[in-house]
């Protein structure tokens, strides 16, 4: 897959609306306790292993279109270090909301968000790809039993 197409992506939905710790604060219900790590995901590159660690379970507190924002650097992360925790959480997420999504895309970023599933799934996403029938659809990529 052609990296800088993704990144291109997932840049062009950044700055995200809600980031990961902000994600978290709405968790807590506004509370700031469990949201210590600071960051400033600004652009992709910006997002770093520990980050996704740290807040690997707020996913669902994103907005939708922040979830491209975070394709990228997921795809970077797992490729360069294998999958975490994080990874299961995200990939559920973007399959509860892939449908409304996948509408708003137009050919080409169809084309790249489905290339980029498949790095996933080529690099240790399929392990939680069974739980995901919205991006089983979209790739035509199965579950391994």
């Amino acid at each position: 897959m052609d990296h800088s197409r993704i990144k291109r992506f997932s840049a062009h939905y950044g700055p995200p609306k809600v980031d990961l710790r902000k994600a978290r604060i709405r968790d807590c219900w506004g509370g700031e306790k469990g949201a210590q790590v600071h960051l400033s995901h600004k652009k992709p590159e910006d997002v770093t292993r520990e980050h996704l660690k740290e807040y690997h379970d707020v996913f669902s507190f994103v907005e939708k279109e922040d979830l491209l924002f975070y394709l990228c650097p997921i795809i970077r992360n797992l490729i360069e270090g294998g999958s975490d925790i994080w990874l299961d959480n995200y990939l559920y997420n973007l399959d509860e909301s892939f449908e409304s999504l996948d509408e708003s895309l137009d050919k080409e970023e169809k084309q790249i968000l489905r290339s980029a599933l498949e790095t996933i799934y080529q690099n240790g996403g399929h392990e939680c790809w069974g739980e995901c029938p919205n991006l089983q659809e979209a790739t035509g990529l199965k579950a391994p039993h």
